[in-house]
């Protein structure tokens, strides 16, 4: 196993982790794949699989996703975040989905003001306002080529911001 198929796995596993602990029902099947991408590079903690062998039909259930998320996120010590702290995570997962196409510039800024809302992270505010900028321009014209410019250099900067799990995920490869 390559050191870097073992860091993405982790890296998305925390992705996942992270959107859960913003919205719990709507990230599951993401949570179980992530698990099951663990496995597969060789973390088989009870936890983990536990929440990879998790029918989604059961996981809809918030009590029983919750005791079977809990011991995972305790054997792979991911400790949970302040709100900022996952507001951050979670908005550079949702950024790395926009860097390879799965969101649309306005399907991010949408989830950011959505989720993160103009009371969230201050950090993460040029990301919110950047939907109500949307809102204001028409879907095919000039404007909004330049605003997906601006947005470029917006998520470049939430993804410089510190990884709150930086130390654990840096820690996948020591399992290579």
């Amino acid at each position: 196993m390559s050191a870097d198929s073992v860091q993405v796995a982790w890296r998305n596993f925390a992705d996942a982790l992270a959107l859960y602990d913003l919205e719990p029902l709507a990230h599951i099947a993401r949570l179980v794949d992530g698990a099951c991408a663990l496995l597969l590079v060789g973390f088989d903690s009870p936890g983990v699989e536990a929440l990879a062998g998790l029918p989604l039909s059961e996981a809809r259930n918030p009590f029983v996703l919750a005791e079977i998320v809990i011991p995972a996120r305790d054997e792979l010590g991911l400790a949970p975040l302040s709100r900022d702290e996952a507001q951050i995570r979670a908005t550079q997962a949702m950024t790395r989905r926009w860097q390879v196409g799965v969101l649309t510039d306005r399907e991010l800024a949408r989830w950011t003001h959505e989720t993160v809302t103009h009371q969230g992270a201050d950090v993460l505010q040029d990301l919110v306002v950047y939907d109500d900028i949307l809102d204001r321009i028409d879907a095919a014209s000039p404007e909004e080529r330049s605003a997906h410019d601006d947005l470029a250099g917006i998520v470049a900067a939430v993804l410089a911001l510190p990884d709150p799990w930086a130390n654990w995920v840096a820690g996948a490869s020591a399992m290579d």
